[in-house]
């Protein structure tokens, strides 16, 4: 299934005129987060996951750098 952040379809959403807003947000700049009531988007028991994928690409983003920057050095 694909996830999504997109704001939930709801009878009281823009396109019925009404602006609907999270139930919270959680930033950590420049990272925001927003909290929807009954989304299809990811649920409670998926964060600690969502979490750990985000660490492991984090670490494969630096790895891939370090490797690109040794490439690019001049040899000595």
């Amino acid at each position: 299934m694909r996830r999504t952040n997109a704001q939930p379809a709801d009878d009281n959403s823009a396109k019925a005129g009404n602006h609907v807003e999270p139930a919270e947000k959680v930033t950590l700049f420049p990272i925001e987060a927003s909290i929807w009531k009954n989304t299809a988007s990811f649920g409670a028991d998926d964060l600690l996951l969502v979490a750990k994928v985000a660490d492991l690409v984090h670490s494969k983003v630096v790895e891939l750098r370090a490797s690109d920057w040794q490439m690019k050095r001049p040899a000595q």
